[in-house]
């Protein structure tokens, strides 16, 4: 798998450090690591014109009321002023990323702008200005992958809502959130292009490893203010957010981070993966800069979630008395059938590619003991083995064609997010063990 940015007209590359620019892809390193995309796109995505908290962002090209003429990344509103998304988005970048190399950020880009459309590919009004830029104080990329946009003019209510950057709480707390989340992005559609500048949202995609987590850790040498998603992100993507799936249900927009960089799969058909930069690993920034675009919580009310709240302290309890409360539904194994990703005790519940959906666990694919008798480790999740082709008549015959015009047809369903992002974590254990 190859990995790189998931934003703006650049795609950069990553492995669980590294990334690559978006309007000239590069290769993947000769010694295997994985790269990664800042410019990423929902792959396979539904459309959606109603979600207007979700903004396009737009650097360079393009005047007031037309097109995005320039880099396209995506954004999300959480003050009516007040836009987060990716800083590779507004300010320069190596077109490859290493982590381990502490790359900084570039001269910022000019012509920014946000729009609530839900296409940015056609004149109309709908444009607002970017006034100022907040960046944190520590230039190095990795982890620090985050801006927030001052709007000249707020956005008004009547347009669009703001949503709950999750400052408030550690985002692995388990009695605050579920381990899944729903992208909206205005990227491409596939490694290959094809659809940016058209506002798209996912199915639900698993959270793969968040450092600090106690269930699902990252691997010691990840970035600390950083989180790994699933698959279904592509180039035009960065600076999306991941809105925490059970509070989506109910009508609740709170999120995880913005996008930093996702992957593709070794024959580029794919995106895979994502890493995101997180809120609440910039809580103390984030809430200055909100208090300073209103004025000191002149302009509007101090919201609700500025205010920190820590992980309650475990409560032992009665040994002689049965925890109230009512039963909870009793999580379904691997193998077993399942509808979405909370039916799993693994949180993965996929497409094997039969159609069906059944529930998954992350595996190794370099430890052929990863996964129980009967399973085997396929695209680093354990599943059932494949049925062997059936022999191809002496008589067929396959013609291929040619400089493709474009990007592939068919599109990959969202049930397949966790797929893709449980090969980048493996990717990264295999970083890790070198």
């Amino acid at each position: 798998m190859r990995f790189a940015w998931l934003g703006v007209g650049v795609v950069f590359a990553f492995s669980a450090i590294a990334g690559s620019a978006c309007s000239t892809p590069s290769p993947s390193p000769d010694d295997g690591e994985p790269i990664a995309s800042a410019a990423q796109a929902i792959q396979g995505g539904t459309v959606d014109t109603t979600s207007t908290f979700a903004v396009g962002v737009c650097s360079g090209g393009g005047g007031p009321t037309g097109r995005c003429n320039g880099g396209i990344c995506s954004g999300a509103l959480i003050l009516p002023n007040v836009v987060a998304t990716a800083r590779h988005c507004i300010d320069g970048a190596p077109a490859r990323i290493d982590c381990a190399a502490n790359p900084t950020f570039g001269a910022r880009k000019s012509g920014l702008r946000v729009t609530t459309n839900p296409n940015m590919n056609a004149a109309q009004a709908g444009w607002y200005a970017v006034s100022s830029v907040a960046v944190p104080d520590d230039d190095h990329i990795c982890g620090n992958d985050i801006a927030l946009l001052v709007l000249g003019a707020p956005i008004p209510a009547a347009v669009a809502r703001p949503i709950v950057p999750g400052v408030q709480y550690q985002m692995w707390d388990p009695d605050q959130y579920s381990s899944a989340f729903v992208g909206i992005g205005y990227g491409n559609t596939s490694p290959n292009g094809g659809g940016s500048g058209t506002r798209r949202r996912s199915k639900p995609i698993s959270v793969l490893c968040v450092p600090g987590s106690d269930t699902r850790p990252c691997p010691a040498a990840f970035n600390a203010k950083e989180f790994v998603g699933g698959d279904g992100t592509c180039s035009g993507d960065s600076g999306s957010s991941a809105f925490e799936y059970s509070l989506w249900e109910t009508g609740s927009m709170l999120s995880f981070g913005v996008l930093s960089r996702g992957g593709e799969s070794d024959d580029g058909t794919q995106c895979q993966g994502s890493v995101y930069t997180r809120f609440d690993a910039h809580r103390d920034w984030v809430i200055a800069v909100a208090k300073a675009a209103t004025n000191d919580w002149t302009t509007y009310p101090e919201p609700s979630w500025t205010a920190y709240k820590p992980p309650p302290t475990p409560r032992p309890q009665d040994a002689g008395a049965p925890d109230s409360g009512p039963e909870k539904p009793e999580s379904r194994g691997l193998g077993e059938a399942c509808e979405k990703l909370s039916d799993c005790a693994s949180d993965v519940c996929v497409d094997p590619g039969d159609g069906t959906l059944v529930c998954s666990e992350a595996c190794d694919e370099a430890d052929e003991a990863s996964c129980p008798d009967g399973y085997v480790c396929r695209e680093s999740l354990c599943l059932a083995p494949l049925p062997e082709p059936e022999p191809v008549a002496a008589t067929t015959k396959t013609t291929t064609t040619t400089c493709a015009a474009g990007p592939p047809t068919t599109e990959i369903p969202w049930t397949a997010a966790a797929v893709g992002a449980a090969a980048l974590l493996g990717a990264v254990r295999r970083r890790r063990r070198s």
